[in-house]
């Protein structure tokens, strides 16, 4: 098994299996850069999301 980081992302494969690594790392590269991208926005979504929802459940 193999294992390599990029763009700060950790992946795992066989070592004999050559196309599955360049999909990884393809995945791994569009993650990365969705995560940079748009990872505060949909951070302070999911919190207000959760504030509300708490407020809520202690409101009754």
């Amino acid at each position: 098994m193999t294992t390599f980081m990029k763009n700060g992302i950790e992946v795992e494969m066989p070592e004999d299996d050559e196309k599955s690594r360049q999909n990884m790392i393809i995945a791994a590269e569009f993650m990365a850069r969705m995560f940079r991208k748009y990872g505060d926005r949909v951070l302070a979504k999911i919190e207000a999301k959760e504030r509300q929802e708490r407020k809520q459940y202690d409101g009754r």
